[in-house]
């Protein structure tokens, strides 16, 4: 209702908002009344529309926002796994709303900082700008995997679904391919510790974490994110993750993980870490 100019918010405070009789016969037409289960950020509420009308909006908007109703409960589930001087790994950052959200905690978490992988060349130009005003991130133009070379992706109509793996989302224009030269998490990342780790890179999850063996091996990855994990290889990325000492958790609800989801969206911690306890 808000923001679309200065003159109409105006007239809604004036006319509306300072009149309470006016404002609660306005919103008993548009709003429901009585109580009703809500979702926000991940969890559960019983409200009251009417008195409680805010959070009734705001539900409308988590349900329908993917970005609200998926991201940002598992930005938060993300964050309270960080801990002073770790280095968040961002595989697939898109324009990076995880990456300057974490790195701008740096002035709050001491020594934190932030390496970012972003493999398309437009979206990578945009992620540069927007992280132009930090000094704790650094930013490569490269795609993760399990080998070094280069990997053909498939191009889109939206940055968030451009990926290694062809699917529904993907532009069907085989002119629209995009060669990307490809690095392992062990490789870039060399003998650097302390990882809380971000995957989310349409399809290709697996083979991420495969690149990222020698950092499991020797305890280097602390924090692992994943979110859309199909089932077809969700069983093996678990198993990784489980053989080398990570307890899982549903990164929305940061309950148990769910094994009938179409998809997962996970948080991993290990055990030994009592970051997260139950």
């Amino acid at each position: 209702m808000y923001g679309r100019n200065k003159f109409f918010d105006y007239l809604v405070y004036r006319i509306i908002m300072r009149n309470p009789k006016l404002r609660g016969w306005i919103q008993k037409l548009v709003y429901p009344v009585g109580e009703k289960n809500v979702s926000l950020l991940g969890q559960a509420f019983k409200i009251d529309c009417q008195s409680e009308v805010g959070y009734y909006r705001a539900s409308i908007a988590n349900n329908s926002n993917i970005f609200f109703r998926d991201e940002v409960p598992q930005f938060i589930s993300f964050v309270a796994a960080l801990s002073p001087g770790m280095i968040f790994v961002d595989a697939g950052t898109n324009i990076g709303t995880w990456t300057k959200q974490i790195a701008s905690l740096g002035q709050i978490v001491d020594g934190l900082k932030v390496v970012a992988f972003e493999p398309h060349p437009r979206t990578f130009q945009r992620l540069r700008e927007n992280c132009s005003e930090l000094n704790n991130v650094q930013l490569h133009n490269l795609a993760l995997s399990d080998r070094n070379g280069t990997l053909d992706f498939f191009e889109s109509t939206t940055s968030g679904v451009f990926g290694v793996t062809k699917s529904n989302f993907n532009d069907a224009d085989e002119s629209k391919r995009l060669r990307i030269a490809a690095v392992t998490l062990d490789d870039c990342l060399g003998d650097v510790g302390n990882i809380a780790l971000k995957i989310d890179v349409e399809g290709h999850e697996l083979e991420v974490l495969r690149g990222a063996n020698g950092l499991l091996a020797r305890g280097a990855l602390r924090v692992v994110f994943s979110d859309g994990i199909a089932n077809e290889s969700y069983r093996e990325f678990r198993g990784i993750l489980v053989g080398a000492g990570f307890k899982i958790y549903n990164a929305r609800t940061r309950g148990p993980e769910s094994a009938d989801e179409s998809y997962h969206a996970i948080i991993a911690v290990r055990n030994a870490d009592g970051v997260i306890s139950r």
